[in-house]
């Protein structure tokens, strides 16, 4: 938890309740930026399937990475979503 709020540039309070809150903002703010990866990923398949070629460039691999932010303590909380993929790989 220190190394998370060190990267975020917070000194980590020591009452149990401010950590926590920390680590509840930092796993709204991954959601977030999950939800948004997903909405991407799956608006690039269904474009595959209208866009000749695609398919084949798809299958040589990609990444997708987003970022969300909220807010703790009026500090802004970011955290990074990525997925990769490589069809042509086992």
């Amino acid at each position: 938890m220190a190394k998370l709020a060190g990267e975020c540039g917070i000194v980590l309070p020591r009452q149990a309740g401010l950590r926590c809150a920390l680590l509840g903002a930092f796993v709204a703010a991954f959601r977030a930026a999950s939800r948004e990866r997903g909405r991407r990923y799956r608006a690039l398949r269904r474009r595959a399937h209208h866009v000749p070629g695609l398919w084949c460039e798809l299958a040589d691999g990609g990444e997708i990475a987003c970022t969300a932010t909220v807010s703790w303590e009026g500090r802004p909380i970011t955290a990074p979503s990525r997925v990769w993929w490589n069809l042509r790989r086992d």
